[in-house]
């Protein structure tokens, strides 16, 4: 039971991949404006993230915990330094990053057509 109770607790208080967040990162893949679903624009690609402390490389099986998903993508909590790198390999989708800062303005914005590639810096 204690283990349990443990573990359960290490996975909600885990679910946050950067819990200290500065940025917001909304992915995107859809047409005409519109999210769909952001699994089709990494079918045969991956989205990178670094940070001050590690680098990872996520597959779309990855993705479930990154973020939370909304109606206008996938959102994903970031630290003051970070860097994303992602490449869209939908033919017919656009993918879309656009980072928020914690005050709500939007700091980058940018899409991305078939094989095209979306890398963000922070400071």
């Amino acid at each position: 039971m204690l283990k349990s109770t443990i573990f359960l607790l290490f996975l909600l208080c885990s679910s946050n991949v950067f819990a200290k967040s500065t940025y917001t990162a909304i992915i995107s893949c859809g047409f005409q404006g519109s999210h769909i679903n952001i699994l089709p624009c990494f079918s045969d690609t991956e989205l990178k993230i670094s940070t001050k402390k590690n680098s990872k490389v996520y597959k779309i099986y990855d993705f479930y915990g990154l973020g939370e998903s909304y109606q206008d993508g996938l959102h994903i909590d970031l630290p003051e330094s970070f860097q994303l790198t992602a490449q869209n390999s939908s033919g017919d989708l656009v993918l879309g990053i656009k980072i928020i800062n914690k005050e709500g303005l939007v700091v980058f914005n940018q899409q991305a057509g078939k094989w095209g590639v979306i890398k963000v810096k922070s400071k």
